[in-house]
């Protein structure tokens, strides 16, 4: 993938998702595909504001759980319909913490890139995360990838990065009723680290990115991820390298952020993992991983069906 000139930097209303938000968008959509059509009937039915309509439906969206459908209005995904759906989903109502790191994938994945995950996944190479120093980076790699949107703009987009995934506080400094968070939260993948005061004088929250072994994240879930990248990046490739699953933009090793021990570890449990549809050799040279089928639609399905099973 190469860097993106256009990103999903507003739309959410400056809204990070909460639990009920993807079922209740999947639940709208089974009911009617022109739900999200018509705002005002949208509020009655879902039982929120014109912003948090627009908000619900930007995040279904972004987590690639509906999409367009031809025939107007949406319709469930693939993942919408086996991970999602209220009657036969495999996790409708996000119980299971993997469910919570394969959203985590999907929002680095969006289909229209967003902003925040693009770049602090993909480009963020310091040790901790500031607001200030963000906003100037951020600015910088917005103007040299010809992207334009207002400070203002900006400003707000990472901040529902960081309440995406930390709790958020009142002005108080209490931490507000869990329902409000995002369910992201739970995966303590940015961590506070303090106060500073910034050039201008001001305090700021650090926060810095959970990094090391994951083993919350399961060697299912990391295959199905390994998978999903090298469609995106080398689908007609009949192998790949260590170094790009491990460090390669939107690989599983820079969105989840895993140390190279961990991936190897993971990448020997491989031919396990997929069912013998991908295999890691190792030798003195080169480390690669091969397929050993087509990596089509029916395959992605069948290894996130194995997340669960």
């Amino acid at each position: 993938m190469s860097v993106k000139e256009t990103y999903a930097i507003a739309g959410h209303e400056t809204f990070a998702f909460r639990f009920a938000w993807l079922p209740k968008a999947v639940e709208a959509v089974l009911n009617s595909p022109d739900a999200f059509s018509d705002e005002t009937q949208a509020m009655i039915h879902l039982g929120v504001g014109k912003n948090m309509v627009r908000s619900i439906r930007f995040w279904a969206i972004a987590a690639g759980v509906i999409e367009p459908s031809d025939k107007g209005g949406f319709r469930l995904s693939d993942i919408g319909e086996q991970i999602f759906h209220p009657e036969n989903g495999l996790d409708p109502f996000m119980e299971d913490d993997q469910t919570l790191w394969l959203l985590h994938w999907q929002l680095a994945h969006a289909q229209n890139p967003l902003f925040a995950w693009d770049f602090l996944l993909n480009s963020w190479h310091e040790p901790e995360l500031t607001p200030s120093s963000i906003m100037i980076a951020a600015s910088r790699h917005l103007e040299k990838s010809g992207a334009q949107t207002s400070e203002s703009s900006l400003h707000g987009h990472l901040a529902v990065f960081f309440h995406t995934y930390h709790p958020a506080r009142t002005k108080k400094g209490h931490i507000l009723e869990a329902g409000l968070d995002c369910p992201l939260v739970q995966l303590d993948f940015l961590e506070a680290r303090g106060q500073r005061i910034n050039a201008k004088g001001r305090s700021e929250s650090v926060y810095a990115f959970r990094r090391g072994k994951k083993p919350e994240i399961s060697d299912s879930l990391f295959c199905y991820a390994l998978t999903d990248f090298w469609r995106k990046v080398a689908v007609s490739e009949t192998a790949i390298s260590f170094r790009e699953v491990a460090t390669r933009p939107y690989s599983p090793g820079q969105v989840f952020l895993l140390e190279d021990e961990e991936i190897r570890e993971r990448l020997e449990r491989l031919k396990i993992s997929s069912n013998g549809i991908l295999t890691y050799a190792e030798s003195s040279l080169i480390q690669s991983i091969h397929r050993n089928s087509d990596l089509n639609d029916e395959t992605l399905r069948i290894m996130r069906g194995r997340i669960y099973s």
